[in-house]
């Protein structure tokens, strides 16, 4: 029998950020632990610095310039994902997740979806219904300033600062009792386990260190001695002023925004909480595993799929920068098949490695990839490719001076912290750490001269997905 695969990718999870790696606070008690029978990746690179590029590049192998998922306008190619050459081996692949990134682009090809009901904003949904069938009768005016008038109140000051007063003074996880995103789609993974078929594939994606930095009680206070009222305001006021819109986010990089430097210390101490919080996920997911029987035949991945700025090189949140803050992510992998030995690996990998690495322990054919099997190769550098320059995020007019943003468009080659080169394109300047400029340059030229470039189709976003991206607050102007 081949073995199950587990994946969880944890958004916006940088490496230097989880004690099983680098952290001298103990965000990641867990995986600790569980590293100790695992394969901890120390230098991992993630292919880009968003969700999207970098879960397009994992599902396909090929790195952003390959595949071509550079905004969310495009669908993927024809180029089979990994999940579709382990259903060819009698897989069941299914797949858990609440960020609406991952319904773009045609990603999850060869994934059936594990879950009946996105989780998000449910309470909401409920009273919005009750409300409409109790002012259907009045006259559609009232009806109009009725609906007006909740919509306001439900995105107003006053209910947000209520409903965050009310998550942290309660022993739930949320204001109405209900789970998380992150419980809702790691409790449908554990429901499916009554009905399992091996050889399985899932995958689960979890947003619970993505900002909004907000983790549930008593994962708030883990990392912070500072009163509700004072996290209450960094939420709203402070992180709203950094990251609530795109003109914010983008002030903000351009140095018109500026944070105090103790708002910033509570904005790292909360996603710690969120880490924590993502830990205590993974491992109900894992003892839900060994209780069903199945852990023993199952090969477990963890890692980030990138990072998070908070201030380094003036960047707050995953755009504008090839800082180590942003690509260096964990990557673990549990392999009770042998075909990887537990340790720590220092050399550089890439994220676009996971795709050849687990069609080969699941022994499926593996298609032409840009990525290293780890269980029989090792590469010696890491690239990552950064590319907004035709994304509306960028190109609308949001009243802030291009001149004081970074470049749009940034290109890595990466050994180590100390020798690195990056590239910025449209000017055709590069930045060099270390010695060996002339050699790493050239290794990035030939690395880029070398892709095959799929075509890719036209995408849309439907309503759904963008409702469901502004409420996490990619969208908002």
């Amino acid at each position: 029998m081949p073995p199950n695969i587990v994946c969880v990718s944890i958004d916006s999870l940088r490496a230097d950020f989880c004690s099983f790696i680098e952290d001298s606070e103990e965000t990641t008690p867990f995986l600790t632990r569980l590293s100790n029978n695992a394969t901890v990746y120390e230098s991992a690179i993630t292919p880009s610095i968003w969700t999207l590029p970098v879960h397009s590049s994992i599902f396909t192998g090929l790195f952003p310039p390959e595949h071509g998922i550079l905004t969310g306008n495009e669908r993927l190619g024809d180029h089979p994902t990994f999940a579709e050459q382990l259903q060819g081996a009698n897989y069941t692949t299914k797949v858990f997740y609440s960020n609406a990134w991952l319904d773009t682009a045609d990603i999850l090809r060869g994934f059936s979806t594990g879950w009946s009901s996105q989780p998000s904003n449910q309470s909401n949904t409920t009273i919005k219904k009750k409300t409409s069938d109790r002012i259907e009768y009045l006259s559609p005016r009232i009806q109009e300033a009725i609906k007006k008038g909740y919509l306001y109140y439900q995105d107003s000051r006053p209910r947000k600062v209520y409903d965050l007063y009310s998550m942290w003074r309660s022993s739930e996880t949320s204001l109405t009792g209900k789970d998380t995103d992150g419980e809702h789609d790691v409790n449908s993974a554990i429901t499916e386990m009554k009905d399992i078929k091996e050889p399985f594939c899932w995958f689960l994606h979890l947003n619970e260190a993505h900002w909004q930095y907000k983790p549930p009680n008593p994962y708030h206070t883990a990392f912070t001695d500072r009163s509700i009222s004072a996290l209450i305001k960094n939420v709203i006021h402070w992180q709203n002023r950094v990251y609530g819109s795109r003109p914010n986010r983008l002030k903000t990089i351009a140095g018109d925004i500026t944070p105090p430097t103790r708002e910033v210390e509570t904005f790292r101490n909360l996603y710690r909480g969120g880490i924590r919080y993502c830990d205590s996920l993974v491992q109900k997911l894992v003892e839900s595993l060994k209780s069903a029987g199945v852990w023993d035949d199952t090969i477990f991945i963890l890692f980030g799929d990138h990072g998070d700025s908070f201030g380094e090189k003036g960047v707050f949140g995953h755009h504008f920068s090839m800082d180590e803050s942003l690509i260096q992510v964990p990557l673990l992998i549990r392999d009770p098949t042998g075909q990887i030995s537990p340790g720590r690996v220092s050399q550089p990998v890439s994220l676009v490695d996971i795709y050849p690495t687990i069609l080969s322990l699941a022994g499926a054919d593996i298609p032409e990839n840009s990525g290293f099997d780890l269980s029989k190769e090792t590469r010696d550098e890491a690239f990552s490719y950064y590319d907004i320059s035709e994304h509306d995020y960028y190109t609308n007019d949001y009243g802030v001076d291009k001149d004081n943003l970074p470049p749009p468009t940034q290109h890595i080659v990466w050994r180590s912290q100390s020798e690195k080169v990056i590239h910025y394109p449209i000017s055709d300047e590069y930045h060099a750490v270390g010695e060996n400029e002339k050699e790493l340059k050239k290794l990035l030229q030939e690395h880029k001269a070398g892709f095959n470039l799929l075509d890719t189709g036209e995408n849309k976003l439907s309503k759904n997905v963008q409702d469901r991206l502004e409420m996490m607050g990619y969208l908002q102007e």
